[in-house]
């Protein structure tokens, strides 16, 4: 199954309708697809990724990947899709420094959020309408 699907599948499922180790599966196989992908698309994770010896079909369970470091989001654009398909960027406070971390969000990845919040709320609050109001 393409990648793109199984984001698709694991969205539009019931939450917490398969167990962790179903989804850990899951999640793997998206993981990987998607290092790979983005190793191919950005010279600065593909140079961590080859530093660090990473074997992406050697993969066996998510453990193994190893996190992005936070200083990698303040000192490099990771950014893994073109520039013009960038609709936002995410800038933490820089409470610890000068530089603020930065994530770019495309369509796509908005969109996602998007279903998956939503997926997540409604099997908590149901899928009436109901009233809202936030105080700031």
């Amino acid at each position: 199954m393409q990648v793109e699907n199984l984001i698709q599948d694991l969205i539009n499922r019931p939450q917490y309708s398969i167990t962790q180790a179903e989804k850990e599966k899951l999640l793997l196989k998206i993981l990987k697809a998607q290092i790979k992908d983005m190793s191919g698309k950005n010279r600065h994770l593909k140079s961590m990724y080859s530093k660090l010896r990473v074997n992406i079909p050697g993969i066996k369970k998510i453990a193994d990947i190893p996190f992005i470091p936070v200083q990698m989001f303040k000192k490099f654009d990771l950014t893994t899709c073109s520039k013009s398909d960038v609709i936002r960027t995410l800038k933490s406070s820089s409470t610890t420094g000068q530089n603020p971390s930065k994530i770019s969000i495309d369509k796509i990845t908005a969109s996602r959020q998007t279903k998956a919040l939503t997926s997540i709320l409604s099997s908590y609050l149901g899928n009436k309408r109901r009233p809202f109001l936030v105080i700031d």
